[in-house]
C-alpha cells in the first residue's frame, strides 16, 4: 500500500497529535476531565515518542539513501574519467584535470574549451590523435557501462537519460572500422559523447548527490 509511508506515517502522527491536544473525544465534563487530566498526558506523550522515533529513523534512512547514491555515482563517474584519460592528449585539457563531482564549474569549463578544439580540427587530425586508442578503449568499456544502466536509473531520470545517450555513442564509436576510421562519423559521435557527460556532471550537481566527495 503505497500510502503507507513515512511522510504519511508521520503527518498522520502530528495530525493526531494536535487533535489531542486542542479537542477531546467527549463533551460529558466527567469524562472530559478524566480525559485531559489522566487520558491527554498518556496519549501525547506516546505520540510525542512515536513521532520522535519515526522522525529519527526518517532522517538515518534519508542518510543512507543519500550515500548509497553517492557511492553508485563515484562507479559511474570512474568510467567517464577513464574516458576523458584519453583526451589528455589535447591542449584544452590540464594535466591536474580530475573530473570529479566536486568540481562541476571547472569540469564544464575545460569540456567545453574541449568541445572548441575538437570541432575546429582540421580532417584527419582528430583520428591521427586519438582515432585508433579511442575506439579500442570504447570497444572495451562498451559492455561494462551498458550494465551500468540500471545504476543510473536509481539516481534519477536525468542521470539515466545521460547514462543512455553515452552508452549509446560509445556503442557508435566502438562500431567503427579501425582500418578506415570515418573521421566525420567520428568527429560527431566523440563531440555528442562529451555533451552527454557534461549532462551527467549537471545531473549530479542538480540533485546534489555529491557532498564534496570525490
Amino acid at each position: 500500500m503505497k500510502f503507507l509511508n513515512k511522510e504519511n506515517i508521520i503527518w498522520a502522527c502530528f495530525t493526531i497529535l494536535v487533535y489531542l491536544l486542542t479537542h477531546g473525544f467527549v463533551n460529558s465534563d466527567y469524562l472530559m476531565s478524566y480525559y485531559t487530566s489522566s487520558l491527554l498526558p498518556e496519549f501525547t506523550g506516546v505520540f510525542l515518542e512515536l513521532l520522535v522515533v519515526l522522525l529519527v529513523v526518517y532522517s538515518w534512512q534519508s542518510k543512507q539513501e543519500k550515500e548509497r547514491k553517492k557511492e553508485k555515482e563515484r562507479i559511474l563517474r570512474k568510467y567517464i574519467i577513464f574516458i576523458m584519460k584519453k583526451f589528455f592528449k589535447f591542449d584544452a585539457i590540464p594535466s591536474e584535470f580530475s573530473f570529479y563531482a566536486e568540481n562541476h564549474n571547472s569540469n564544464h569549463a575545460v569540456l567545453i574549451k574541449l568541445l572548441n578544439e575538437i570541432e575546429s580540427m582540421e580532417d584527419g587530425l582528430l583520428n591521427d590523435k586519438i582515432g585508433e586508442e579511442f575506439i579500442k578503449h570504447c570497444n572495451v568499456d562498451i559492455d561494462a557501462i551498458t550494465a551500468l544502466l540500471p545504476v543510473s536509473s536509481e539516481l534519477s531520470n536525468d542521470h539515466f537519460k545521460a547514462w543512455s545517450r553515452i552508452v549509446f555513442y560509445v556503442k557508435k564509436i566502438e562500431c567503427l572500422n579501425l582500418d578506415d576510421i570515418n573521421e566525420k562519423d567520428f568527429k560527431f559521435f566523440v563531440t555528442k559523447l562529451i555533451g552527454y557527460i557534461m549532462d551527467f556532471d549537471n545531473a549530479t550537481s542538480e540533485h546534489k548527490i555529491f557532498n564534496g566527495a570525490k
